[in-house]
């Protein structure tokens, strides 16, 4: 580690969780020391949630080699939201910024997220950068796993929006704003739904939402079709957990992840109805396997057809989640 900086607190924290992401976890900490030779302001702390892999065993030997300080640490809990919350916990910077072990940040990337906190109007703000998937991805073999991209008025530059659409990944805020929310839930097992629950309680803090489409970060992320419909059914069961718990939020979830329930309004419910009479238990089999045989000619029309199942089976588990709770 740098001599020159370890005595000296950093400005930031990357909080990096892992599991069985060796090979992309090493290029994604290559990229942040190329980034802190250049603004040696932050460290990296990495929690390795029981790898199968030597990722742990990487990480201690990198830990001793880097130039940059990054502390490395492994628990056996197979949950993202406690390993970030954990990695927090022994962060020492003023602002947090949440990368994943399969998103490779951009140069410049770190030092654009600090100094969007550093100047107005970032005061109990938070700051989402851009994702995108990595083109070779784009092959026969992966399905498009989640769709990073956000859509604004504004995507050459800055833009509000609204806490709805809040990703962890390559995201920023302050240690007090993230404290003060209460962290990452941890109820929700290998869902994406813990990242927009914090986002709802951010709000309630009095967060501001940001997106930025120039502070660009590279996701791989490969997934098998059985792995991808399998996520859309623990997000189903997840979505079924939040709709219980959080009455008032019943109307924005149903709209939000196109799920059935009496809080839905009229006009969504209408399209919600024909939606089910094109993609229902007898149709899903037809579309995955016309997804299969176009995916060689016509990859973004198979992701498509794919995206028609993983709704499809999010909507199937929700309700059977919610019958099993009453």
């Amino acid at each position: 580690m740098n001599a020159t900086n370890q005595n000296q607190s950093p400005a930031l924290s990357v909080i990096l969780p892992s599991r069985d992401r060796l090979e992309v976890l090493q290029q994604v900490l290559s990229a942040l020391e190329s980034q802190y030779r250049h603004d040696p302001v932050f460290e990296v702390v990495v929690v390795d949630d029981d790898s199968a892999d030597d990722t742990y065993t990487w990480l201690r030997d990198f830990e001793e080699k880097s130039e940059m300080p990054i502390h490395a640490f492994r628990v056996a809990v197979h949950n993202a939201g406690i390993c970030r919350n954990f990695a927090v916990s022994h962060a020492l910077g003023e602002y947090l910024l949440f990368l994943d072990a399969d998103t490779l940040p951009n140069p410049g990337l770190v030092v654009s997220h600090l100094e969007f906190h550093r100047r107005p109007p970032a005061e109990k703000s938070v700051l989402m950068g851009g994702i995108i998937m990595a083109d070779e991805l784009q092959n026969t073999d992966q399905v498009r796993f989640i769709k990073w991209e956000i859509r604004t008025d504004k995507d050459a530059g800055r833009s509000q929006v609204d806490w709805s659409i809040y990703r962890t990944g390559n995201t920023s805020v302050s240690r007090s704003l993230f404290q003060e929310a209460g962290g990452f839930q941890t109820d929700f097992v290998e869902a994406s739904l813990e990242d927009t629950e914090l986002a709802y309680r951010l709000w309630k803090s009095g967060a501001k939402f940001y997106h930025d489409a120039r502070i660009r970060a590279v996701h791989y992320h490969p997934m098998s079709l059985p792995d991808y419909l399998h996520k859309a059914r623990i997000f189903g069961e997840n979505a079924a957990k939040w709709y219980q718990k959080n009455p008032e939020l019943r109307r924005a979830l149903t709209k939000k992840y196109g799920v059935f329930a009496p809080e839905m309004p009229l006009l969504i419910k209408c399209k919600y109805i024909l939606r089910a009479i094109c993609v229902n238990r007898h149709t899903v089999p037809f579309l995955l396997g016309c997804g299969n045989t176009v995916r060689n000619r016509v990859w973004r029309l198979s992701q498509r057809l794919y995206g028609c199942a993983y709704r499809y089976t999010i909507r199937k588990t929700f309700r059977q989640s919610l019958a099993a709770r009453r």
